[in-house]
């Protein structure tokens, strides 16, 4: 009798692992599903190019170097400030 309950104890604990390892509800992911999601306007980043025209130098927007607010020519991009004649940071180096 004692041997009979010793087998059905261990036949519930084997169930209840089974039963714990089959999680039907929520398969794990895999890499091969994961949509890599756009990022937010926010996290982008603007880099314009800030020209001084006394200096005829150009710097990127975050550099420490950056002129007055009132001497400041600014660029959209790196080739137009090169074009009108203006030289990078040797600093920031845009």
């Amino acid at each position: 009798m004692a041997n009979n309950m010793f087998y059905k104890l261990i036949a519930a604990i084997a169930a209840c692992f089974i039963l714990a390892s089959c999680n039907t509800t929520n398969p794990p992911k895999s890499n091969a599903d994961a949509v890599p999601q756009p990022q937010s306007q926010a996290q982008a980043v603007v880099l314009t190019y800030i020209g001084n025209p006394t200096t005829r130098i150009f710097h990127a927007s975050n550099c420490a170097y950056l002129p007055e607010t009132g001497h400041r020519t600014e660029f959209t991009n790196r080739v137009d400030a090169v074009t009108a004649g203006y030289r990078p940071c040797k600093f920031c180096n845009p």
